[in-house]
């Protein structure tokens, strides 16, 4: 993948969905950057995940062996070209003994990415993403959702943190929106989340997708 400097904003769209399968297209503009394909099995919720990203071939996959006890929860294996690059994991943030926060982390490269899910009501999600202390992107999803097609819109900084995000989109989704062994059928579901906890929100920056231009 070559990286390039500059803000962008992608899209990244459910085109398919089967009974254990399911397929996304990424769009930046009217240009297609690369696709992303799902498949699993209707007893596990867990799922292999590929995809092509500017001509850069990546793969998502379970975890299994991951040590246990270091607070990394639902782990998967992260390739690009078939080299091993890194995970990407649940964890939590405690604040204190009684109050702790879960959020999402990548280690990538060398590199350590965080993505905080803020839930802002029927207007949807909008989750920062963070290297180090310095924000990079901000994946958002609507709370509205037809026939279980799912929709979500990436700004980032540049191209490295774009896909990161397509990464972190891609976990959230088999984890919390992935459906095996179900048919999809015609519908509209609402989802109304509020982040209430102090964590989290100060993580929102509300200024940062405002200064993201394509």
């Amino acid at each position: 993948m070559t990286r390039k400097g500059g803000d962008m904003i992608l899209e990244l769209k459910q085109t398919g969905r089967g009974f254990c399968t399911a397929g996304f297209a990424i769009k930046r503009l009217t240009e297609e950057t690369g696709t992303v394909s799902l498949s699993g099995k209707p007893w596990s919720m867990e799922a292999y995940i590929s995809g092509i990203y500017r001509g850069m071939e990546f793969e998502m996959l379970p975890d299994r062996h991951s040590a246990a006890g270091k607070k990394r929860f639902r782990p998967y294996r992260i390739r690009q070209d078939g080299r091993e690059t890194g995970s990407v994991y649940q964890t939590i943030h405690k604040d204190s003994m009684c109050k702790s926060s879960g959020y999402h982390r990548m280690e990538k490269d060398g590199m350590i990415y965080s993505m905080y899910p803020v839930g802002f009501g029927i207007e949807g999600s909008r989750c920062p993403v963070y290297c180090g202390d310095r924000q990079t992107a901000q994946a958002e999803k609507d709370g509205t959702v037809h026939n279980d097609m799912h929709y979500y819109r990436i700004l980032a900084t540049d191209e490295n943190a774009a896909f990161t995000t397509v990464l972190f989109c891609m976990y959230m989704y088999v984890n919390a929106c992935y459906k095996p062994g179900k048919r999809a059928a015609l519908s509209e579901v609402k989802t109304v989340s509020v982040t209430t906890d102090r964590f989290l929100k100060e993580k929102y920056n509300p200024d940062f997708r405002e200064r993201i231009t394509d």
